[in-house]
């Protein structure tokens, strides 16, 4: 369908800005990716990929998490919730195989994006670094900061500054 095949040319363009600018975005991503690969399956009737080894252990896994984890949870409400969620991991990992990287035209624009956004992340954590605020201004301590591995006891910082010293 033309549908999925224009979705599939976006996401590899996407999907690497969704993880370090906000988890929420990043978990969205990951559920959409997730149901739109089920319609996918649905509409072109393509269900190959259930076949795949690791799914059925995950699929077991999931059997197990609910029906054996859940009831003796201290809180099974929530041991539900995750029992359920978890489910989107192998969707997003089939659909990245199966559909959105399965050419090397995809793959390599996911990999020249993905290349791109962790220059910035680089440059990001030097400056950072270097002058205590990211480059949106943001300073150490502040939770909305793009990159944050400078911001208290046991941090990266005392780590990288503990190396400088010792040399």
């Amino acid at each position: 369908m033309q549908f999925f095949q224009a979705i599939k040319n976006i996401i590899p363009f996407l999907l690497p800005f969704a993880i370090p600018f906000s988890r929420s975005v990043a978990d969205i991503f990951v559920v959409l990716i997730a149901i739109l690969f089920l319609c996918k399956s649905y509409f072109e009737n393509k269900w190959n990929w259930i076949k795949e080894g690791w799914f059925k252990f995950a699929l077991i896994f999931f059997l197990y998490c609910i029906l054996i984890n859940t009831p003796l949870s201290i809180d099974s409400f929530i041991s539900l919730q995750y029992s359920i969620f978890f489910l989107r991991w192998p969707l997003f990992a089939l659909a990245l195989g199966y559909w959105i990287l399965n050419d090397a035209k995809s793959l390599k624009n996911f990999l020249v994006v993905t290349f791109f956004v962790c220059l910035f992340l680089i440059f990001d954590t030097w400056y950072q670094y270097i002058l205590g605020v990211d480059i949106f201004g943001l300073e150490r301590h502040n939770s909305t900061r793009l990159t944050g591995p400078f911001s208290g006891p046991g941090s990266q910082a005392l780590l990288v500054a503990h190396i400088l010293e010792c040399g």
